[in-house]
């Protein structure tokens, strides 16, 4: 399996976010990113950090419609 290194150093800005909307949503999107690079070798874990409707093209091009057919 081929492990992809995800960006480590993240620059968000927040248009019309109010209070601590900006610094929770920047935590949520870097928790995301380190669950996601954490979880590559594990599909059942990997596979629940996606919505049941989520569609993926991967890198050769392929798409995968639905978290089920993902893994």
């Amino acid at each position: 399996m081929v492990r992809f290194a995800m960006t480590k150093n993240i620059e968000i800005s927040g248009v019309g976010v109010f209070g601590n909307e900006r610094e929770e949503d920047i935590r949520s999107v870097k928790q995301l990113i380190a669950d996601a690079e954490r979880f590559q070798d594990n599909p059942d874990k990997y596979s629940q950090l996606h919505t049941e409707d989520t569609i993926i093209v991967n890198v050769a091009g392929r798409r995968i419609v639905g978290r089920d057919a993902f893994y």
